[in-house]
């Protein structure tokens, strides 16, 4: 899938081919969390972040006279997304959720900015504005400290397992 290509730097073309050969560093390097179709990207996204040596051979394949995968096609794309999506914010959560704090607040900014150019020029408080600036402040806060809560303890089990 393509989110996995661009996590690893377009070391992998096919990433769901299904068929793997793992050395045995590999093997005892490799944890993986996720179950169904998301554990294929997880491997190979681990397998570059742990610096091992990931190797595409290509082969021939005809798929004549045989039925179509079992999988949902687009079940398949959102568990392979969310499993990069999940790795990525276990990995770097002050990025992750960072970005979306920011991006969240200043929504927030803007509108409640908006709000108050409105009730000054008119004196009249629009609500639906106004409530879109109290949500995005909201999430934009708890996207904030779930990032500092994430980030702190995966520096403290970084620290002990480091022991």
């Amino acid at each position: 899938m393509a989110v996995t290509r661009v996590k690893v730097g377009g070391k992998v073309v096919d990433a769901q081919s299904g068929f793997r050969a793992y050395s045995r560093r590999a093997i005892e390097n490799l944890v993986v969390a996720e179950f169904g179709m998301g554990g294929d990207s997880e491997i190979i996204m681990k397998a570059d972040r742990a610096g091992l040596r990931i190797v595409e051979i290509p082969v021939a394949s005809m798929y004549s006279g045989l039925d179509s995968s079992t999988h949902n096609p687009v079940m398949h794309a959102l568990d392979v997304f969310f499993s990069v999506v999940n790795f990525v914010s276990i990995r770097h959560p002050l990025l992750f959720y960072g970005g979306f704090s920011i991006i969240a607040l200043t929504i927030s900014i803007i509108f409640g900015l908006m709000t108050l150019d409105y009730y000054q020029r008119w004196g009249v408080v629009v609500t639906n504005i106004a409530l879109v600036s109290v949500a995005s402040g909201i999430l934009g806060f708890l996207a904030l400290f779930t990032s500092i809560i994430l980030f702190t303890l995966i520096t403290v089990v970084r620290e002990s397992s480091s022991r």
